[in-house]
């Protein structure tokens, strides 16, 4: 039998991350030993108790969205709310994906030997650390609950304000047909020999001279898929560089658009929804290049990340937003009518084609799956459409672009403010004069400032 170390309850909330790893410690004694490879933990440290329920809010937003669980996996809490439980198997995530997140953490380290040999100071408790690893084989069981919402919203590969891992959790591909066969979603559908023609077009779509995020003129697509709760779809844009020629909305139809990039929103098993976007070649990208599409009203940063700037733009209309197809207005018009975009094309498989993708009116759709959106959202943290995009938007950008205080970095260091002055590099010593730094130069220096410290451990060899 595999034996913890002695961890004495704490009376308190936690102030430090070794506080954290030792109610991980305490925590992880009373779960099943067959379930501690699975176990891992979200802390809300160091956030006040105030602003508990908002970031539980917020994360149980986010963690079921990450999930293609077909239920929605509420968060346990545990250690008086300062942690919540969870397992990788209720959410679908893998391992290796929570390890990869993990290796990018900077916040809870314990001493260890680098590549070289030499040996790099931590600033956890490397007894309870170990238990810890031992028991779930994770080099880090515990992470920050906003470094998480931070992290797992956004989807590139390095830099502060790129590095994310929101594909790895949802195990998206690289490309937009594996996407399409993940999805079990078909563009075409063959039909009987005998039926006047050999396929049957699913898709249907729509187009816009301007919208809210894109440059120009854009093409909207909505496709069936067999994913998702009530509501089952896929809806992907049609991005465009120009306005003109093969990538005119109103010169290029069903599906001929020449295009510059794409967009995907579709629906999770659970209700909620998952994002995607790839180059006009089909091929997976973490931003939206600005020349196609930008956040035109963000007061930080006009670049499209997936996926909480697709939060951002649709999280307010129950996570679809509609659209006035201006090529539909022209096929129902007295004087225009389906002549005006059928002309020309003399195959008659195609102008039914052309038919079967503008004739609908994608409104009463759009509304079922924005009811259903709602439904679940309620279901999943008790929240509006629009009252949970304020509550995660606020979580990602206070961590991403808020700045930090001396009031932060006492808090988040348990050190007191001579402790600072004395030992910290410059950057952080300057929020002590008053000044404030931004959350990636904190991050920067955080080593430094934890390692400064002779901890307790370290005193008793």
């Amino acid at each position: 039998m595999l034996s913890f170390v002695l961890v004495t309850a704490l009376a308190v909330l936690p102030e430090t991350p070794n506080d954290v790893y030792e109610l991980v410690a305490i925590d992880l004694a009373s779960v099943k030993p067959a379930d501690r490879p699975y176990t891992r933990y979200l802390t809300s440290w160091p956030t006040s108790p105030s602003q508990r329920d908002s970031l539980s809010s917020a994360t149980s937003f986010w963690a079921n969205s990450l999930s293609w669980s077909p239920k929605l996996v509420p968060l346990q809490s545990t250690a008086d709310g300062s942690l919540w439980r969870i397992d990788l198997r209720h959410f679908l995530w893998s391992r290796e994906a929570w390890e990869n997140l993990a290796g990018a953490d900077p916040y809870f380290a314990t001493t260890s030997k680098n590549a070289k040999g030499e040996i790099i100071r931590g600033w956890l408790d490397p007894r309870v650390e170990a238990t810890v690893r031992k028991e779930t084989g994770s080099t880090r069981a515990v992470l920050r609950a906003d470094w998480f919402l931070a992290r797992t919203s956004l989807d590139g590969p390095k830099g502060f304000f790129q590095q994310g891992f929101y594909s790895q959790f949802l195990s998206l591909p690289k490309t937009e047909k594996d996407l399409l066969a993940i999805l079990n979603a078909k563009e075409e559908s063959k039909l009987p020999a005998s039926a006047k023609f050999n396929t049957l077009f699913l898709l249907r779509g729509g187009a816009v001279l301007q919208s809210q995020v894109a440059q120009h003129n854009r093409g909207l697509e909505l496709l069936p898929t067999l994913i998702g709760a009530d509501q089952r779809f896929i809806w992907r844009s049609l991005d465009t560089d120009s306005n003109a020629g093969d990538a005119s909305v109103l010169e290029s139809f069903a599906g001929t658009l020449k295009v510059a990039g794409k967009e995907f929103i579709f629906s999770l098993p659970n209700g909620l929804h998952g994002y995607y976007a790839t180059n006009g070649q089909g091929q997976q990208v973490a931003e939206v290049p600005t020349n196609v599409a930008q956040d035109k009203g963000h007061p930080h940063d006009g670049i499209v990340y997936v996926g909480w700037k697709c939060v951002r733009c649709h999280g307010p209309s129950s996570g679809i937003n509609g659209f006035d197809d201006v090529v539909r207005r022209l096929i129902v018009a007295r004087k225009a009518g389906l002549a005006t975009i059928s002309k020309g094309y003399s195959d008659e498989e195609f102008k039914a084609k052309l038919e079967a993708y503008y004739a609908s009116d994608l409104k009463d759709e759009t509304e079922r799956e924005r009811e259903s959106y709602a439904k679940r959202l309620k279901d999943c943290n008790g929240l509006k459409p629009d009252e949970n995009t304020k509550n995660y938007l606020g979580w990602i950008e206070r961590y991403l672009y808020g700045p930090v205080d001396q009031a932060t970095v006492t808090a988040e260091s348990g050190l007191g403010e001579e402790y600072i002055k004395l030992t910290s590099p410059s950057a952080l010593v300057g929020t002590i004069g008053g000044e404030s730094i931004s959350r990636e130069l904190f991050e920067a220096n955080w080593a430094k400032l934890m390692q400064a410290k002779v901890w307790e451990w370290e005193e008793k060899r």
